[in-house]
This record gives structure tokens, sequence and C-alpha cells, in this order.
């Protein structure tokens, strides 16, 4: 019988050990914010398990960095309207936005994100919401 469950978006305050039990994956809410995506950071997180137990946290630091950026880019989201959405989805299916979003990994935002920001400057707008 299939079953179903709330899908747990990244804490930055949980914790991936406690008296030598790691948490990996959905249990250690290893899911990105912004997609509910969590197959890649839970594999990425098991392989850092892999590596030994006593260096699981050091090792998933990675991890967890790209889990912060798409946190960060959850709150972004959050404060934009219908049409600022328009207004980025315009901008980014022409020209090199378009071309970074098609040739980067999107899995790993921090590796793309300000190519993508450089390549079309008009979203830095989008992402200074947050702040006003």
């Amino acid at each position: 019988m299939p079953a179903s469950g709330l899908i747990p978006i990244y804490n930055t305050s949980q914790k991936l050990l406690k008296n030598n039990v790691a948490l990996v994956g959905d249990a250690a809410t290893q899911v990105k914010a912004v997609s509910f995506g969590g197959i890649i950071p839970g594999l990425l997180a098991a392989e850092a398990l892999a590596k030994g137990i006593d260096k699981y946290e050091d090792n998933c630091s990675p991890v967890l960095k790209e889990l912060k950026l798409n946190l960060l880019m959850r709150v972004i989201m959050d404060k934009l309207g219908v049409k600022d959405y328009n207004d980025i989805i315009s901008i980014i299916s022409e020209g090199k936005a378009k071309q970074v979003l098609e040739e980067e990994d999107r899995d790993f935002p921090s590796k793309f994100i300000f190519k993508l920001i450089k390549s079309e400057p008009r979203l830095w707008k989008y992402g200074l919401k947050v702040i006003w």
C-alpha cells in the first residue's frame, strides 16, 4: 500500500551524529528547499559517511553548503510575486542566462549562481528583495 508524508526541507540546526548513530538523506533533512529533491544530497552524504563516521560531519560540509544556499534561494523565492516570476522566466529564457542554465549542473547552485547573475545583471534585483 502506498504511503506518503511531508518532505523535510533542510534544517540548519539538524544534528547529523549522536551516540555513534548517523542520519543521512531525508532523516537528516538533506533535501533541497528549492526543488524538494533529496536523492543527490542524500547520496553525497552517504558517500561522506562511508569515508568514516568520525569524519562524517566534516566530509558532509560541501553538501550542507549547497543545502544552505538552496535555503537562501527559497527565502528569496518566497518573497517574489507572480509578476516577478514572469519577469525572471522572460530574462532567463533568452541569451546568456539560458545558456548558463543549459550548461551548468543545477544540483550545485554555488557553481553556477554567480555565472547566471553575471550573464544577466537584471537578476540582481530579485535577490535584493530579501534585504528590502
